[in-house]
């Protein structure tokens, strides 16, 4: 495959977080009556490992915090979640760590994959096939390469939706602003040949400059992605 190259681990993983000092821990618990919510593209993002992650009762996502966007998050995300923890640290908040989706949000999420109404994006990482829909989503790591895409072998012209521009600029905004990185880890994704013509890399590779895959040995199963802007 001649749009990728071998790396090792090292170079993968070559990034760590400020730290953080006097940190405060402020909880917010959201209601699981407050009422239904539409679920927009950058919700539908996070909401989806809570979907198909079956295999631990509790999962927390940290989103880091930005001048200018905190508030889009906390009025448009966490309303979906019944905690929410804000992160503060120096009287600012840092992070804002997202809990225990509702159950009503779960649902219309359901809703949304039946109806084939989900966003591109969210569609493309997270659900590439109706198998990926009712799996459980049970990863085996076994022996792991790292893989760098190689820019000049992949097209990044594709054109993205208004609403799937909503996640990019999200990611952009909140992980990848604070922190220079940003993992995800899609489903149903496999290192074949036509992996190089997906949607999403080539929608990611429009806002980095490095996008490496961990790729199961055994199987050829994509384990992670990650994506770093430097």
């Amino acid at each position: 495959m001649n749009w990728l190259k071998t790396v090792c681990k090292e170079a993968v993983i070559d990034f760590q977080n400020a730290e953080l000092h006097d940190i405060e821990i402020r909880t917010i618990k959201n209601q699981e009556n407050e009422g239904i919510f539409p679920i927009s593209p950058v919700s539908q993002f996070l909401i989806a490992p809570y979907i198909l992650e079956k295999r631990f009762k509790t999962i927390q996502t940290s989103i880091p915090s930005t001048i200018g966007y905190t508030d889009k998050i906390l009025c448009d995300v966490v309303k979906h979640f019944k905690v929410i923890r804000e992160v503060i640290s120096q009287n600012q908040i840092q992070s804002i760590q997202i809990e225990d989706l509702k159950n009503s949000s779960k649902e219309i999420f359901i809703d949304m994959i039946k109806c084939k109404t989900l966003n591109e994006l969210v569609k493309d990482v997270y659900f590439k096939t109706e198998n990926d829909i009712i799996s459980d989503n049970d990863f085996g790591y076994g022996n792991q390469i790292h893989y760098q895409l190689l820019d000049d072998q992949l097209n990044f012209k594709v054109k993205a939706t208004s609403e799937t521009k909503e996640i990019l600029e999200f990611i952009e905004k909140t992980y990848l602003d604070r922190e220079g990185k940003f993992t995800l880890r899609p489903s149903g994704w496999f290192l074949e040949e036509e992996l190089k013509n997906s949607l999403s890399l080539s929608l990611f590779g429009q806002i980095v400059n490095t996008i490496y895959l961990t790729v199961n040995l055994t199987n050829n199963q994509v384990l992670y992605v990650d994506l770093i802007k430097k």
